[in-house]
């Protein structure tokens, strides 16, 4: 494990290693999913994945794809609202004014661009 005075991540074998916060709001711009295995308790049907769309007018529309659901279902029920990145928090705030903030940190990107990062303990891939 290397070490660096500015943070940590995910390394291989899943070890520790060296990363950052992300330098720009703008790396987080695009859509992304990321893996989720644990179970919906209030529906009791067990979560695929988690789509996350960033946008680069400080929106975000995300939302669970369900192994049973329809896409229509999942479009309709999923979440929307404004979202704000400073250091290392990420805060989504949805439309009812609930907001969800969390440590969010880039664990891989190519050409400059982000292609993985965790928040709120998931790993999203870039789609």
């Amino acid at each position: 494990m290397s070490l660096r005075p500015d943070g940590f991540s995910w390394g291989p074998h899943r070890l520790v290693s060296a990363a950052g916060p992300f330098s720009s709001p703008s790396q987080l711009v695009g859509a992304f999913v990321g893996n989720d295995s644990s179970y919906a308790l209030e529906t009791y049907r067990q979560v695929v994945y988690r789509a996350l769309t960033i946008r680069a007018d400080s929106t975000y529309v995300g939302g669970c794809l369900d192994a049973g659901a329809t896409a229509a279902a999942r479009r309709s029920s999923a979440p929307a609202g404004y979202w704000h990145l400073s250091g290392w928090y990420l805060t989504l705030i949805d439309a009812q004014g609930h907001a969800t903030r969390d440590f969010a940190y880039p664990v891989s990107s190519r050409a400059g661009q982000v292609t993985r990062f965790i928040f709120n303990g998931m790993a999203y891939a870039r789609q």
